[in-house]
């Protein structure tokens, strides 16, 4: 099965409820994920979201430490 499909990204979206960035999939998704702003957002609140960037080793390292310390309150 090749995901690239249009009918096979659908069938995966609808499977597991995830989004994908396949537009010719959009026709063949369940009405219910495809509506649901979540899954798919709208133009406006696309400019509201931030990629996530991969941490480096010392940012990593800080970030155990803050979470240990929550953790442990």
């Amino acid at each position: 099965m090749s995901v690239i499909r249009a009918v096979n990204t659908a069938e995966v979206t609808n499977l597991i409820g995830s989004s994908n960035p396949n537009r010719a999939a959009m026709r063949n998704i369940d009405q219910k994920i495809a509506d649901n702003r979540t899954v798919f957002p709208d133009v406006s609140s696309m400019r509201g979201l931030e990629m996530l960037r991969d941490l480096d080793r010392k940012q990593r390292r800080v970030l155990n430490r803050i979470w240990t310390e929550i953790k442990l309150r």
